[in-house]
């Protein structure tokens, strides 16, 4: 997530520390804000202000401090979905704060008259104690990167005689940017069983599964759409049963596959998955009971159907 920060004065010496992500309002939007609501009648000296803006997944978190002359520290958080709802309460609650330390000055007692001089020469004054200096800023840190861990299960209609079906475990690691590109490393297991005239035979496939996703596009607040390209990596093993002179091969298996997804938030941490797509196996076996009679043989093309749930842990 990247944050530009920026330190400006108004025209009514308000000192502002500014930060936000690249997606929001600037700091020329936060500024005409206040000027356009604030006292420009002479020099008005303000507070010290202090704003900042950090996206949290699906939402944003608004921070502001207001600094009063005596040291006293007004601290206001803000949430919502977007960004300038966000800075523009933000912005209105400053305004508001503002003009109730004027008015508090306003209000305060003259200091009292002072007393009449004595014969002798007054002693000097005291030097006036510092003011003390504004609250250091101090940059918050954060991990560009999202951790998470999920499982599925999976449909291949076409990949096998009959629909397989199977599941995996993977990881996930998503870069917290604008486009939000993501890795996903995985393991899974599919099974399928054909009977015919011949005899019976069962098809494993164990698999190692890659994908990347260049995008992330969030139509809504818990709604996201991402297209991914993956690759499977394993072995195809094919059993025969109740058939003469039986075997059973374990081949290579490899399948590049391109797939859409869809992923709906519950919660802060949790999301369901539905993806779908087509692999392109690379390795085309073929089986049969005899030499007239084919069982099987890899489709150059197949379907694939996930259903999976992802924890996230940052």
């Amino acid at each position: 997530m990247g944050v530009w920060t920026f330190a400006l004065m108004l025209a009514t010496a308000a000192e502002i520390d500014y930060q936000a992500p690249v997606e929001c309002p600037d700091r020329a939007s936060f500024e005409a804000f206040l000027n356009g609501r604030l006292p420009t009648q002479g020099k008005v000296r303000l507070p010290y202000l202090k704003v900042e803006v950090a996206r949290q997944e699906s939402q944003y978190l608004g921070t502001l401090q207001v600094q009063e002359d005596q040291g006293e520290l007004t601290v206001r958080v803000l949430k919502g979905a977007r960004c300038r709802e966000v800075v523009e309460a933000m912005a209105l609650v400053a305004v508001l704060t503002i003009q109730a330390v004027l008015e508090k000055r306003a209000a305060a007692p003259p200091p009292p008259a002072p007393a009449p001089a004595p014969v002798a020469p007054p002693a000097p004054k005291p030097a006036p104690s510092p003011v003390p200096p504004p609250l250091p800023v101090s940059p918050s840190v954060a991990t560009p990167w999202t951790f998470s861990a999920g499982a599925d299960v999976s449909a291949a209609p076409g990949l096998a005689p009959t629909w397989g079906w199977g599941g995996g475990l993977f990881g996930e690691l998503r870069h917290r940017s604008r486009l939000s590109p993501s890795f996903r490393l995985g393991g899974a297991l599919a099974t399928s069983q054909l009977e015919e005239s011949g005899g019976q035979a069962s098809f494993r496939w164990w698999m190692a599964r890659l994908e990347g996703c260049p995008l992330r596009w969030q139509p809504l607040s818990w709604l996201a759409l991402v297209p991914c390209l993956g690759v499977d990596l394993g072995a195809l093993e094919a059993n025969g049963l109740n058939v003469a002179n039986k075997q059973n091969t374990t081949r290579f298996w490899f399948s590049p596959a391109a797939l859409a997804r869809a992923a709906v938030t519950l919660g802060r941490r949790l999301q369901i998955e539905l993806s779908g797509g087509v692999q392109l196996p690379l390795w085309r076996e073929h089986y049969y009971f005899g030499p007239n009679l084919t069982l099987y043989e890899v489709p150059a093309v197949a379907a694939l159907l996930r259903l999976g749930m992802m924890f996230s842990f940052h």
